[in-house]
């Protein structure tokens, strides 16, 4: 009705029940102009299936429309009353390529992750850790999405949205996973004489403090965004909730002991370009301890 104001929250409650199940709604730019998605009729191949949707939204949202007529809700170009200014169907064509669109993606970005850590590191047990990490990380999010799909009471729909929260938890998650591997490299350098995994526990345990409170930040801040977000940015904030719990644990637990098991029980510090920084790091270790044993 003119004048009111109707939240994202109020529409998507209200449609539930002529919908079967509650859609996904979100606000857009212009004052009381919202985005609806829903699967009512989806698979239905009949002719009039749009104009029985456009039916249901406007028996749904009857307490809004301020008594607009059916014709006037369905007309694109009124004006001065509530209306629906576009309608469009998604066939299985789209979801197919927004499906495809989806794994390329992943894909891709594991693989520039791959290479940036084989660059970086100059040993492909570095960037197959990461990568496996950061694959789990991925798999966690889905599964939970789909576990829980329909038992949460807030949209849970895999869109590009979703798609984005994937993406930032996996660079979440690869950032982490170089701060660790770089005080291994570190440490190597600092003690080549102590067993491999012990200068990786050493390692990771130089860096726990940092990771915990990293992750402990990241995650208030998304937590508050998914318990004070509006229903349509609950799933996308909610999935980065789980990435930061995943993508925190994984760098320590899975990265690291990764790439120390596919590793040589003798490795040591040997990358292209660290030479020189590899030995400063051990004449500074060989002078610390000259300076203790005087």
């Amino acid at each position: 009705a003119p004048g009111q104001s109707v939240t994202a929250d109020q529409i998507r409650l209200a449609l539930a029940d002529d919908l079967g199940k509650e859609p996904t709604v979100k606000a857009v730019d212009t004052e009381n102009t919202f985005n609806i998605v829903t699967d009512y009729l989806i698979d239905s191949d009949a002719e009039d299936a749009p104009e029985k949707v456009m039916d249901k939204l406007h028996s749904g949202l009857a307490e809004f429309l301020g008594g607009v007529s059916v014709e006037e809700f369905r007309n694109p170009d009124a004006s001065g009353v509530a209306h629906v200014p576009t309608f469009s169907k998604v066939g299985p064509t789209v979801a197919d390529d927004l499906r495809d669109s989806a794994w390329e993606a992943v894909i891709f970005g594991l693989l520039a992750i791959f290479l940036y850590i084989l660059i970086r590191f100059s040993r492909w047990q570095y960037s197959l850790g990461a990568v496996i990490a950061t694959t789990h990380d991925a798999l966690v999010v889905v599964s939970l999405f789909s576990l829980l799909y329909g038992f949460l009471p807030f949209p849970m729909e895999v869109d590009q949205a979703f798609i984005a929260a994937i993406l930032t938890i996996i660079g979440y998650s690869v950032n982490d996973t170089v701060i660790v591997y770089d005080r291994i490299r570190e440490y190597f350098g600092l003690y080549p004489d102590k067993e491999k995994n012990e200068v990786i526990n050493m390692a990771i345990n130089s860096t726990m403090s940092r990771t915990v409170i990293t992750g402990i930040t990241t995650l208030f801040a998304v937590f508050i965004l998914w318990v004070f977000g509006s229903g349509s940015i609950k799933g996308f904030a909610f999935a980065l909730v789980i990435g930061v719990i995943v993508g925190t644990y994984s760098s320590i637990f899975i990265a690291s002991p990764v790439m120390s098991d596919l590793s040589k029980a003798d490795i040591r510090i040997t990358q292209k370009g660290s030479g020189k920084t590899d030995k400063k790091d051990r004449k500074s270790f060989n002078r610390t301890k000259a300076t203790e044993k005087a």
